[in-house]
């Protein structure tokens, strides 16, 4: 999802389908078969990378180009309703 970097409540865009899925054996195998935990996300060098747990057993690390992840986000996404966080609740 991309938020505005001014009022990070605000959701700018969100993608239509999940960015990263089980499909590795070792992402399939264990505590949790067939789910991932996506735990952190930084750039470097014009590369994204995103941090994730496997089936709870082992971490990994998902990478692509910031800017093909971009033309992706910006061309195939969702309109995003306008919500904002309140607290313990999101209020749309």
């Amino acid at each position: 999802m991309l938020l505005d970097l001014k009022d990070p409540t605000k959701v700018l865009a969100r993608t239509r389908n999940p960015i990263l899925e089980p499909s590795a054996v070792y992402e399939n195998e264990g505590f949790k078969s067939g789910v991932v935990y996506p735990c952190g996300a930084v750039i470097i060098n014009d590369r994204l990378f995103v941090y994730y747990g496997g089936a709870d057993m082992v971490v990994c690390v998902a990478t692509t180009k910031l800017n093909r992840f971009m033309e992706q986000l910006v061309t195939n996404h969702n309109e995003a309703k306008t919500c904002k966080y309140s607290g313990p609740t999101t209020d749309c």
